[in-house]
């Protein structure tokens, strides 16, 4: 069993190179002539992580060190690579998951060029690996997704970001940290502050629950019910501030304007359960699959 876990660690860490090196070979995002281009979303990605590592007094949320947490880091590192498989632009981004030692937050976020965050108080709230990988999967869909503006595709994250910002405005917002620009830190640190109000549509929070079930039907290696068992257990903690289930209202990008609420709660328990029946009715595989609890409870062990 060791000897299995251990090749599965080497062949993830090979896959996690062979995506590090292939995301410098081209950076477009399939446009003619970008405004953003991917190196952008990557490099905007690390300025914002390293402007967070640097000054955790501007949303409170302090990274754990690799250094200090490798066990930690190796699990979840695995698990997103069982998520990039399935992803189809995971050769332009520098994927990483960084854990935000906070137990009192329950939050997961994705940011520009392949970051995605989660809090130990959200690692904490989970059942097992299936969840997580569950939650993995939704947020790369928000990075995997590519949305059209004019002749320029970028990440749905980014996109997000730039209406936040006003469109046009808010590419020269974020040139200002990309070029190294007089505003770059306080531009940095505003988009940082305003981090937990980063909210999407219901209709797009539907559709990352679609991408992160589908992902989890085609590898057929976790049970299904991952989400839905989790959106019931929020409901049943009465956790009103969990903030991974906030939205905010269709048309409107400002932090003034997100919901602290969840999308309908049984409308979207419902299309979950919809897509897991038919992934159970489509699938011809007898062999059940696993929620990996025990490994779970190991990975929760390594965190603070």
């Amino acid at each position: 069993m060791r000897n299995m876990i251990n090749t599965n660690r080497a062949l993830a860490i090979l896959l996690l190179l062979l995506i590090s090196f292939s995301a410098c070979q081209d950076d477009n995002l399939g446009d003619f002539n970008p405004i953003l281009t991917a190196k952008d979303e990557r490099d905007l990605g690390n300025a914002l992580v390293a402007r967070m590592k640097a000054n955790t007094a501007i949303n409170g949320y302090v990274p754990l060190s690799r250094t200090d947490y490798p066990e930690a880091y190796e699990y979840i590192d695995l698990a997103m690579t069982m998520v990039l498989i399935q992803t189809e632009i995971r050769d332009k981004f520098n994927w990483e998951v960084i854990i935000l030692d906070d137990d009192s937050t329950f939050n997961a976020f994705s940011l520009p060029g392949g970051k995605i965050f989660i809090t130990t108080g959200f690692l904490k709230f989970l059942t097992g690996e299936h969840q997580l990988i569950a939650i993995l999967a939704h947020e790369a869909y928000y990075l995997d997704r590519l949305d059209q503006t004019g002749w320029q595709y970028l990440s749905h994250t980014m996109q997000v970001l730039r209406e936040r910002y006003g469109s046009d405005e808010g590419t020269q917002y974020f040139t200002q940290i990309l070029d190294n620009g007089t505003d770059r830190e306080s531009n940095a640190d505003a988009i940082l502050e305003d981090i937990n109000t980063l909210a999407y549509e219901c209709e797009d929070v539907e559709l990352a629950d679609e991408f992160s079930m589908n992902m989890m039907c085609e590898n057929y290696l976790y049970t299904l019910e991952g989400l839905e068992q989790l959106i019931d257990s929020v409901r049943e903690s009465l956790l009103y501030d969990f903030e991974w289930l906030n939205i905010r209202p269709p048309g409107a990008p400002t932090p003034d304007s997100v919901v602290v609420e969840e999308c309908f709660h049984e409308e979207r328990t419902s299309k979950l359960e919809n897509i897991r029946m038919a992934c159970i009715i489509g699938d011809t595989i007898s062999t059940p699959p696993i929620v990996h609890q025990a490994p779970y409870a190991d990975f929760l062990d390594y965190l603070p």
